[in-house]
């Protein structure tokens, strides 16, 4: 999955959100990957218009993960 700039900022430093409750296959690597902010937990309940990044530097969210694994 291509990572994109933050429209905000511009920064490069951004997130992949994750929806729904999530089982981690290995529970060191989540852990790893939550705390360098390379994935964020969007929550469990889902609507139609969430957002699919999040930017590290200046929290804003953006995107949509309805787009097509295509177009990321």
């Amino acid at each position: 999955m291509k990572h994109p700039i933050c429209p905000k900022c511009k920064s490069a430093n951004v997130g992949v959100i994750l929806w729904g409750y999530q089982l981690a296959k290995d529970k060191e690597q989540f852990e790893k990957d939550l705390t360098s902010g390379k994935i964020h937990l969007g929550g469990c309940i889902i609507s139609d218009d969430d957002p699919i990044w999040h930017c590290n530097v200046c929290n804003n969210e953006f995107g949509s993960r309805f787009r097509t694994l295509e177009e990321l």
